[in-house]
């Protein structure tokens, strides 16, 4: 059935149409503080993990939109990344458009872009989601980009999101330049009933409803939330 017979100007909870739709809720504005602080941190670099569906994709987008005009920033999806398409879909978020290029290459141009922009403005946020399915190759050429410093500064600051608790990928020898950096970590959890509720009914807001809980009653909310466990990817589902 149509959106626009129960009154929404659009589709709220497809995703996939209308990625833009973001609701701020208490784990997201918990996450968002953290990193905040972690930003601020000489070491810069945060670690968030979470259930599938727990929404650290939109925790990824809220902080892009939220430092794009402050800093070079990327968001990348390291999901099955071999290292040169990591560093040339790096380099293409920053704003290069590079020709076809070896590893080393691509390493050294992102190596230059990073000093040049942590010595005139400041250091560059790369936001990378899925490290979990990441190639070694990959996780390899993040520890190069972790180790680059400028005036004992580092230039790059770095936001890794993944599912579940990665420890054994973190804290591996291989990974110690990246280990070394994290401020801590941070996981997101599901919501409570009523911030389920508030969450459905704040998307169907932003879709043009005037009274939401004329679609979706609170005792339907209250199964929304039963049969999604509180992941907000699923209640979207």
């Amino acid at each position: 059935m149509p959106a626009e017979c129960f009154g929404l100007r659009t589709q709220p909870f497809d995703s996939a149409v209308h990625p833009g739709t973001l609701i701020s809720n208490r784990p997201q504005q918990d996450g968002l503080r953290y990193l905040r602080q972690v930003l601020d941190d000489d070491r810069g670099a945060a670690w968030v993990h979470g259930a599938t569906d727990s929404g650290k994709s939109s925790l990824a987008v809220s902080l892009l939109r939220e430092t794009q005009h402050e800093m070079a920033v990327a968001l990348v999806d390291g999901d099955g990344l071999y290292a040169s398409q990591l560093l040339s879909t790096i380099l293409d978020q920053y704003g290069y458009d590079v020709a076809l290029s070896s590893t080393d290459e691509l390493l050294n141009m992102l190596t230059v872009f990073l000093v040049q922009q942590t010595r005139a403005r400041t250091a560059p946020l790369l936001i990378l989601d899925n490290v979990n399915r990441m190639y070694p190759g990959a996780l390899n050429a993040l520890c190069k980009l972790a180790a680059i410093r400028v005036r004992d500064r580092y230039a790059l600051r770095l936001v890794l999101l993944s599912e579940g608790d990665c420890k054994h990928i973190v804290n591996s020898p291989s990974m110690k330049a990246v280990a070394d950096r994290i401020c801590g970590h941070v996981e997101l959890r599901a919501f409570t009933c009523r911030e389920s509720t508030e969450y459905v009914y704040e998307k169907l807001r932003a879709a043009g409803v005037q009274r939401p809980d004329d679609i979706f009653p609170t005792d339907v909310c209250d199964k929304l939330h039963e049969a999604s466990g509180g992941l907000p990817g699923k209640l979207d589902k």
